[in-house]
C-alpha cells in the first residue's frame, strides 16, 4: 500500500522541507565525511549498470552523494535540492527541474518519501532522461515496517509519500514507463536501477 500524503498549501510544504536545513545544518554537516563514503560505496556497487556520463542526484541536501558518486568515476554530477547546504548542490525543485529534456544519463534519489506529488516527479525523472536512461531508486524499508503509515501520514512530519514494502514504489515507476533492470540491497536500503523505455 502507497499512501501520498495530500498537499494542501505548496509553500507550506516547502517551509517544512527546509525544517531540517534550519534546524539541524550542523548535524547533517558533521557526518558528511561518513555518507560521502557511504554513497562512494554504493556507486562503485552499481556502476555497472548505470550509464557512464552525468548523474543527477535528487534531493541533494548536503552534498554527500555528489561528492561519492564523483568519486566513483561520475565527474559530471550534480545535486538539487529545496535547500541545498553544500557548493555542491542546486536550489531546485524536482516537481519541476530546470533542465532540458534528455540532459542525463542516470538520475538518483534515496529521499522519495519527501514527495509532494509522485506522478509529477516520474513525469520530471523521465522528460530529463535520455532515452533508456538510468532512475537509481534507494528506499529504505526498515523504518516503514511495523508502524502504522496511515496514522504517519497524517503527522505533520517532512515526509509526504509511504508505503509497506519499497518494491511497492520501484512497481509504480514500472507502471509508469520504466523497466526494473536490478536490485539490490545496500545497508538498510533496497536499491532499484530501473531504465526508462521511451
Amino acid at each position: 500500500m502507497i499512501i501520498q500524503k495530500p498537499v494542501a498549501d505548496y509553500g507550506n510544504y516547502v517551509y517544512i522541507q527546509g525544517e531540517k536545513a534550519r534546524t539541524q545544518k550542523d548535524k547533517i554537516l558533521s557526518s558528511v565525511t561518513k555518507r560521502r563514503k557511504a554513497f562512494f560505496d554504493l556507486f562503485m556497487m552499481i556502476k555497472s549498470y548505470m550509464l557512464p556520463g552525468n548523474l543527477l542526484c535528487l534531493g541533494a541536501r548536503s552534498g554527500c552523494e555528489v561528492v561519492g558518486a564523483a568519486l566513483a568515476g561520475f565527474s559530471k554530477t550534480i545535486g538539487i535540492d529545496l535547500f541545498p547546504l553544500d557548493k555542491s548542490g542546486i536550489k531546485a525543485d524536482w516537481h519541476d527541474m530546470p533542465f532540458p529534456d534528455e540532459n542525463f544519463k542516470n538520475v538518483f534519489t534515496n529521499s522519495i518519501d519527501h514527495c509532494a506529488d509522485l506522478e509529477k516527479l516520474i513525469f520530471e525523472i523521465k522528460r530529463v532522461l535520455i532515452p533508456a536512461g538510468r532512475f537509481i531508486l534507494a528506499a529504505s524499508y526498515g523504518q516503514k515496517i511495523g508502524r502504522n503509515i496511515k496514522d504517519r501520514a497524517k503527522k505533520n512530519s517532512k515526509e509526504f509519500l509511504f508505503w509497506e514494502h519499497p518494491k511497492e514504489i520501484s512497481d509504480v515507476f514500472v507502471k509508469n514507463g520504466f523497466s526494473l533492470i536490478y536490485e539490490t540491497q545496500f545497508s538498510s536500503d533496497k536499491i532499484y536501477i530501473l531504465q526508462v523505455n521511451k
